[in-house]
C-alpha cells in the first residue's frame, strides 16, 4: 500500500511539473538577458556652446548733443495774413405772398344710376 501512494504522488508531481513547464513555454516567456542598447555618441560640443556675445558701450555723447535746438529765425518779410472769408450779403426782403384762393366747391356725388362697376378680371383657374 505504501508503494501505490508513493507511485501516485510521483505521478502527481510529474503532472504538476509538466503543466507548469508547458504553461511557461506556451506563453513564450523569454528569460534571456535583453540585447545591449547602443546609444549614439553625443554630437561634438561646438554645436552646444553658445557663441560669445560682445556688447559695445554706447559712443560718448558730445556737448552739442545736449544743447537744445536754436530758436527759429523770425522772418522779416512776413506774408500778408490770409484774407478773411467775406460775409454773404443779407437776403433780399421777402415779398408778401398773395392771399390763398378761396376753396373750390367739391363736385356733387355721382348718381347711383351713372356708376357701373367694371367686370371682374378673368380668373386663371378656369382655363
Amino acid at each position: 500500500m505504501g508503494s501505490s501512494s508513493l507511485m501516485a504522488s510521483l505521478v502527481f508531481a510529474a503532472l504538476v511539473v509538466a503543466l507548469s513547464f508547458r504553461s511557461t513555454t506556451s506563453q513564450h516567456y523569454d528569460y534571456s538577458p535583453p540585447p545591449p542598447v547602443y546609444y549614439s555618441p553625443p554630437p561634438p560640443s561646438y554645436y552646444y556652446t553658445p557663441l560669445p556675445v560682445y556688447y559695445s558701450p554706447p559712443p560718448p555723447k558730445n556737448d552739442y548733443d545736449y544743447k537744445s535746438p536754436p530758436p527759429p529765425k523770425k522772418n522779416e518779410d512776413k506774408s500778408p495774413p490770409p484774407p478773411s472769408p467775406k460775409k454773404s450779403p443779407p437776403p433780399p426782403p421777402k415779398k408778401k405772398s398773395p392771399p390763398p384762393p378761396p376753396p373750390k366747391k367739391s363736385p356733387p356725388p355721382p348718381k347711383e344710376t351713372d356708376y357701373k362697376s367694371p367686370p371682374p378680371p378673368p380668373s386663371p383657374y378656369y382655363y
